[in-house]
């Protein structure tokens, strides 16, 4: 029995042997010093090497992350940019002229009005080539539901009335630009229209689709569109309304970057284009 054991233990110690000449002469792995370890002193720990092109990725991420991060962000995408310039597009009406039914010429106006927000223009210029070959004018048509896209859901029904030219503006896609806001989404600008209500003084009454009316120290016509700078810094149930100032419509583009919708223009000639 002695022998026999003897006999298994010289073979178990024959193998580790062979175990660690085989590591050591084998370069992708390297033994570790475990002297911390109270395991038996034949437990050798292996780590592998890493490649060389691993090593010099890590070396390039640490020297990338060395440049100040002010230099990777973009203008764009803080949260106001003021803006020093405004776009203005050029159409021809008869680019509507040649739909093959109603409801493509309704699309496709739809179509233009999104590449007109998606581009920010804040003007677009319909000029009148009027066709030799006697066939249907679409221009009234075109502008209409251009300006019927651009104009708040609030205010739509009061500027625009029932009409055979918006018949079918319910197949357009909206424009969901930054100016078509809701009743729970404050900002410091809003569209309005001016209230047909008696006043004694020369202020106005503006809807600007909140559940409050606004009041501006400027008397204007019913039903006049407006751009108001509301005074106010957030909603303030205590307030019977809210108080503002009429801006330009270019003023929120301009200030703070917001694209505030575009206008709709008609030229008769080339010469109206720039003059105008």
């Amino acid at each position: 029995l002695k022998a026999h054991i003897k006999k298994e233990k010289d073979l178990k110690d024959n193998n580790n042997n062979n175990n660690e000449t085989e590591e050591n002469n084998n370069p992708k792995y390297t033994k570790l010093d475990n002297s911390d370890s109270e395991s038996d002193s034949s437990s050798i720990n292996i780590k592998e090497k890493e490649p060389k092109i691993i090593t010099e990725i890590k070396e390039y991420k640490k020297e990338d992350n060395s440049i100040p991060k002010k230099e990777k962000i973009h203008p764009e995408f803080t949260k106001s940019t003021k803006v020093n310039y405004t776009l203005s597009v050029l159409i021809p009406s008869s680019i509507v002229d040649n739909a093959q039914s109603k409801e493509l010429r309704t699309y496709l106006i739809g179509e233009i009005a999104r590449t007109l927000g998606i581009f920010k223009v804040s003007e677009v210029i319909i000029f009148h080539d009027k066709l030799k070959d006697g066939s249907k004018d679409y221009i009234n048509y075109f502008i209409k539901n251009l300006q019927y896209l651009e104009t708040p859901q609030y205010l739509r029904k009061t500027l625009f009335p029932m009409s055979e030219d918006l018949k079918l503006s319910g197949l357009m896609n909206p424009l969901e630009s930054q100016h078509h806001l809701r009743k729970d989404e404050w900002s410091q600008y809003r569209e309005g229209c001016i209230l047909d209500r008696p006043v004694n003084g020369d202020y106005s009454w503006v809807n600007i689709g909140l559940n409050k009316d606004c009041k501006i120290n400027t008397k204007l016509p019913p039903k006049t569109r407006v751009t108001v700078k509301l005074n106010e810094s957030n909603f303030n149930p205590k307030l019977k309304y809210y108080t503002g100032t009429l801006v330009s419509m270019s003023e929120p583009f301009i200030k703070n970057g917001t694209y505030w919708g575009y206008v709709v223009r008609v030229c008769e000639t080339y010469n109206d284009i720039f003059n105008n």
